[in-house]
């Protein structure tokens, strides 16, 4: 996990008032993603963002799970009220809003 995800992280945690659904890329995803071969599985980058969020704000809750299409559960949760996004995936927030 990289310095860019450490501050998009800090920034969810200190907007979020219920529980913070964090969306980690499946290996599927990535096959594509230029240097796939040097990522971390994703069970090693889930349990990393679990570790970050709970130093972070321990009693925050939070459900990471797995993202197998740009949109996550987005897209079908209506109790999502907000996504935090970078610009990496700004094509993704668009089809979120799209869906909504």
């Amino acid at each position: 996990m990289h310095l860019g995800h450490k501050l998009l992280l800090t920034q969810a945690c200190l907007v979020t008032n219920d529980v913070l659904h964090i969306g980690v890329t499946g290996d599927a995803l990535l096959q594509k993603k230029a240097y796939a071969e040097f990522l971390e599985p994703f069970d090693t980058r889930k349990r990393r963002v679990i570790e970050f969020t709970k130093v972070l704000y321990p009693q925050l809750k939070v459900n990471v799970f797995e993202l197998s299409d740009p949109i996550g559960i987005a897209g079908s949760n209506p109790l999502v009220e907000a996504c935090i996004l970078t610009r990496e995936v700004e094509k993704g927030g668009n089809m979120i809003n799209e869906v909504r």
